[in-house]
């Protein structure tokens, strides 16, 4: 079953997909963008593929000063970036994924969220990438192919995970969600309740690969899942980031998270 992706732009010269969460790529699948290294061919791809992981020197770190907000908002989102001249700083190459790009005027921007890998598969080039930080940031084309390194899209589009802004939980889901709220005071994720956290992650692995006859990505979807409801239920990520920490390393020797 294909998934339709919620495009908040979708004219000649720009494109935007709302809050993806997961992509799954295939490392030695080709991009038509990076032969070309066109604004018209990246509006193009990302039309007809969706959103897409790149791989370079990209967000905050990049950068001497940090963002600011950034022209008008898409839809009610608010869109950060950098003032022209700023220094762009020698930096570790990061996973970062493309939502969008949009051409105004004569400058065509590039719009990204920062990424993580989630799943390392021990058998296969497939990787599944999930949202590292909520923060939308634009750079202009030319600044984003001259540090790009790499790019990839999705391996078919039915694999591509929405993020929902609201969410309704199955019980049992919503009874994980409660039972990683309960834990207090919240820094304790990280010291003294780390190992309640480890396993209501393993319980949530176990429970839905067991439910699907084995099949390890669907632990790893319900530990996604899960986790992102966290940000919904406190309006915040510091909890979504202990628990990330936490489970990292919670699977088989198919998959496992990896933050």
């Amino acid at each position: 079953m294909s998934i339709v992706l919620r495009k908040v732009l979708d004219g000649e010269n720009e494109i935007f997909f709302r809050n993806p969460g997961q992509i799954r790529i295939n490392a030695t699948l080709a991009t038509r963008y990076l032969e070309s290294a066109t604004d018209e061919v990246l509006i193009d791809e990302l039309r007809e593929k969706g959103p897409m992981i790149g791989y370079g020197k990209m967000g905050p770190s990049a950068y001497a000063t940090p963002p600011v907000p950034w022209g008008e908002p898409i839809g009610e989102l608010t869109i950060y970036g950098w003032e022209p001249g700023v220094v762009h700083l020698e930096c570790e190459n990061q996973y970062f994924l493309i939502v969008g790009a949009q051409k105004i005027q004569s400058i065509t921007y590039v719009y990204f969220m920062l990424s993580s890998e989630i799943v390392q598969r021990a058998d296969s080039f497939d990787h599944i990438y999930q949202i590292s930080d909520p923060t939308i940031y634009a750079i202009s084309h030319e600044i984003f192919k001259r540090y790009l390194l790499d790019l990839y899209a999705p391996k078919k589009s039915e694999f591509w995970r929405p993020y929902s802004l609201s969410v309704s939980l199955p019980p049992y889901d919503q009874s994980c969600v409660n039972q990683l709220l309960a834990i207090s005071p919240i820094g304790s994720i990280l010291g003294s309740k780390r190992n309640l956290c480890i396993h209501i992650g393993s319980e949530i692995f176990n429970c839905y690969k067991e439910d699907r006859g084995g099949y390890s990505f669907a632990g790893l979807e319900a530990m996604q899942r899960i986790c992102n409801a966290l940000i919904l239920a406190e309006g915040n990520s510091i909890r979504w980031q202990y628990v990330k920490e936490v489970w990292e390393g919670i699977g088989d020797t198919t998959c496992w998270w990896k933050r």
